[in-house]
């Protein structure tokens, strides 16, 4: 069995426009990663934004999927609760049951806990006329978001590596994402530190493990899961601007989403709306699954079942018919 050891090593890395650092710690014994958990990304010097914190966590594992889906198992933070954020143990969570019952090992699981705290720095320039009176003024803020991303494994308590890393969020410097995500810059830092720590996790991978094609099918995620979490904001809204906040949730879950797509998308419960499917997938473009295997509709419930080299069976609704399939 391959079995990777740790040396304590800092490095800066080019990730983003000012960098960030990765701090590798060496673990007490012999390290085997077979599963990767996810939490909600905690935010911190903003309102409390449920919902906000399980769609970025949700774009984490999104990150690992494209990479190392074929080879890992993702558990999201939709999936499980989490009573102790700061915990680096079992205990903090909910999910260590699911690991066992998916058949995979607790020991040879890794979290990824991501936190990025808003920091606001204001600034005044008073205007002055000719007699020095008082003319008004210019407030400006400059918002800078200090990102952490850590490597933890729950099984023994440790921190495997940890990245820290802040980007300024610049308005006049447009991302094609502002409408969606107003805070794009903070998202790539911490998808990027991610996957950094990711590439650690899979330099551990246990001898004979899987290495799955991805499947065949292009799918758009309902923001039903992350949209349900709480935000107080939302009482306030009309009926027009929550249904353009929903549309941008599902923007932000998938930012490849044809305009054609997004109302759908946007009032489906939950589910995954199949955009594209190979010939002899066992779905078809417009298809909603609605169950995968016997679980939630999930993009990584879909890559875990996968892993066991058979078809995955699914359950899906096709215009105004339930069907079963199998997702080859």
């Amino acid at each position: 069995m391959r079995r990777l050891v740790l040396g304590l090593v800092v490095v800066t890395l080019a990730g983003c426009r000012t960098g960030f650092t990765r701090t590798v710690h060496a673990p007490s014994q012999p390290l085997v990663v077979s599963t990767v958990v996810v939490y909600p990304v905690r935010l911190t010097g903003t309102a409390p934004l449920g919902w906000r914190e399980f769609e970025l966590g949700q774009r984490l594992v999104d990150v690992g999927l494209a990479r190392y889906g074929g080879q890992l198992a993702f558990f999201g933070p939709s999936e499980f609760q989490v009573s102790n954020w700061k915990l680096a143990a079992w205990t903090a969570s909910t999910v260590v049951p699911m690991v066992i019952r998916s058949g995979r090992k607790p020991d040879e699981a890794v979290i990824v806990r991501a936190t990025a705290e808003k920091r606001v720095a204001s600034s005044a320039m008073e205007r002055r006329d000719k007699d020095d009176l008082a003319k008004g003024g210019v407030v400006t803020e400059e918002v800078t978001w200090v990102c952490e991303v850590e490597l933890v494994r729950p099984s023994t308590g440790e921190v495997l590596a940890e990245y820290q890393g802040e980007v300024k969020v610049d308005p006049f410097t447009p991302t094609g994402e502002e409408e969606f995500d107003p805070d794009a810059p903070m998202t790539h830092l911490l998808e990027k530190m991610t996957l950094d720590a990711l590439k650690l996790a899979a330099k551990a991978l246990p001898d004979g493990a899987p290495d799955v094609a991805p499947a065949p099918v292009t799918l758009a995620m309902s923001p039903a899961v992350t949209a349900a979490q709480p935000d107080t904001g939302l009482q306030a809204m009309d009926a027009l601007a929550a249904e353009v906040w929903v549309q941008n949730r599902a923007r932000f879950l998938t930012p490849a989403l044809p305009e054609a797509q997004l109302t759908t998308v946007a009032r489906l419960p939950l589910g995954l709306l199949v955009l594209d499917a190979k010939d002899g997938t066992g779905v078809l473009p417009g298809d909603v699954i609605v169950r995968v295997d016997e679980a939630p509709p999930l993009p990584q419930v879909l890559a875990r079942a996968r892993l066991k080299g058979v078809p995955v069976p699914v359950t899906m609704k096709r215009g105004s018919s339930q069907v079963d399939a199998l997702i080859r």
